[in-house]
């Protein structure tokens, strides 16, 4: 008895092959997406603020127990952002001579951080300008010094217009 040769299989043996190139080539394409998302981010040193929050919350809790208010007002005008930061101390009175600085970001776009000091103004207003990448809620973080008091405040503010929160 002569054995018959098997029929030819066609394509069907590439089949999976074709199925597992296709699930790699879809797989690396949503990782090169997710690597690339501009709206993605990481807080800056997020283990070391972990390992010091007690430390971070006593410095909120000093601030507080200053009684220091800070008071921020944005404007977008011309492609930069203007920002006016009003700081009183505990009587009501302007905060003078203090050493201002912000780290500025806008939530929507957080790895674009753009650090800048403030200088003061004659009328006691601490004022600074920086580029508008982007419309929308950005986020603040301040820090202010003065005689070896150390105050730190958040804000958040619409830098198309609307006033901080």
């Amino acid at each position: 008895m002569n054995p018959t040769p098997p029929p030819s299989a066609g394509i069907w043996p590439y089949v999976p092959v074709a199925l597992i190139a296709t699930m790699l080539l879809g797989l690396g394409t949503l990782a090169r997406i997710a690597v690339d998302d501009p709206h993605f981010a990481l807080e800056r040193d997020y283990y070391q603020k972990a390992v010091n929050w007690d430390r971070t919350r006593a410095e909120q809790r000093a601030s507080e127990s200053l009684g220091w208010t800070a008071e921020l007002e944005v404007r977008a005008e011309h492609g930069r952002v203007a920002l006016t930061l009003t700081l009183l101390d505990a009587a009501g009175l302007p905060l003078r001579g203090a050493n201002v600085e912000v780290e500025a970001f806008p939530n929507a776009f957080a790895t674009e951080i753009a650090s800048l000091r403030l200088e003061q103004s004659p009328d006691g207003r601490y004022r600074a300008s920086l580029p508008r990448s982007h419309a929308g809620l950005w986020e603040f973080r301040f820090s202010a010094r003065r005689a070896g008091e150390s105050f730190v405040k958040t804000l958040r503010a619409d830098v198309s217009g609307g006033g901080a929160t």
